[in-house]
């Protein structure tokens, strides 16, 4: 019979977090001041893959929540010119995806 293996990696759980951050913070404030276009959808792509690897990580509910929070403060340290859409964007990412997870 097989069995599923549940991995729990809190070290890997931090750096995933801390990529989603980054990745918010930097390149959303480098893509949007570039004006690129579908600056959204590159960036929710990003998102929805790191949310599903911190959700395959980590064994505790509200993981994606606490996610959700530090990558928002972060983003608002990293690049304060963001649109307030882009925070709500982000809010509505973690939520959803500790609702699927």
């Amino acid at each position: 019979m097989n069995s599923i293996k549940f991995i729990h990696n809190p070290e890997a759980v931090s750096r995933l977090i801390a990529l989603w951050a980054l990745s918010e913070g930097f390149l959303g404030g480098i893509l949007h001041m570039a004006r690129v276009p579908f600056t959204g959808l590159v960036l929710g792509n990003v998102a929805v893959i790191l949310i599903t690897l911190i959700s395959e990580f980590s064994d505790r509910k509200g993981t994606i929540l606490k996610a959700t929070v530090i990558v928002l403060i972060v983003k608002g340290i990293i690049s304060p010119h963001t649109p307030l859409t882009a925070y709500l964007a982000v809010s509505l990412q973690g939520l959803l995806g500790e609702l699927i997870f």
